[in-house]
């Protein structure tokens, strides 16, 4: 009789571990993909040029790693989508600053911002230099009639990849830069 109550719980205990051991390491591959985190409000905003991400976010996808001066979106990871999540729901209406810098064809391109139902647009100056970080201001307003949402979408229209070096060779692309990058980001901030 014994045997016969201890079996099922050994194995629901089994099936407990398994379970718990699945979160803890699926949290870790999340920590590890998002890097050293770091304290910040949605004020001060993320700071590309940082190694991680602040502790505000649950998820960034579409974006490369950090360079001296900030980041690429790539479209290689999540398409032309920059996919900010937030823990928290965004404010009802705020301002979306941005500093940025377009790549190649995109400075020439309306670029697309979605935070929930709402949609709206930029274009970079066209009179300023590709390589040139331009900050852009966006009032959102988010509709009374849906949730608040939790995310930020930012979409490059046309991601490109950066040439190739004039010593490239097809049989041993070496180090070649395999990204199709769209917007340079260098601060994301939410007032």
């Amino acid at each position: 009789m014994l045997i016969k109550i201890y079996k099922p719980f050994v194995l629901l205990l089994a099936a407990l571990y398994l379970l718990g051991l699945y979160f803890f390491l699926s949290n870790k591959l999340q920590q590890e993909k998002m890097g050293l985190r770091y304290m910040a409000t949605l004020e001060q905003g993320i700071d590309f040029t940082k190694p991680g991400y602040p502790l505000f976010l649950k998820n960034v996808s579409g974006v490369s790693n950090p360079e001296v001066w900030g980041r690429w979106s790539d479209a290689k990871d999540a398409g032309a989508k920059v996919i900010f999540e937030f823990n928290d729901p965004l404010p009802k209406q705020f301002t979306l600053e941005l500093a940025l810098k377009p790549y190649g064809p995109n400075q020439a391109e309306p670029i697309k911002v979605i935070v929930g139902k709402t949609v709206a647009q930029f274009s970079f100056d066209p009179q300023l230099p590709g390589d040139e970080v331009q900050k852009i201001g966006i009032g959102i307003t988010q509709s009374s009639h849906t949730p608040l949402a939790r995310s930020i979408e930012i979409v490059a229209p046309k991601p490109t990849a950066p040439p190739k070096p004039a010593d490239f060779n097809p049989s041993n692309p070496g180090n070649l830069d395999q990204r199709l990058l769209g917007i340079g980001f260098t601060n994301l901030s939410i007032n």
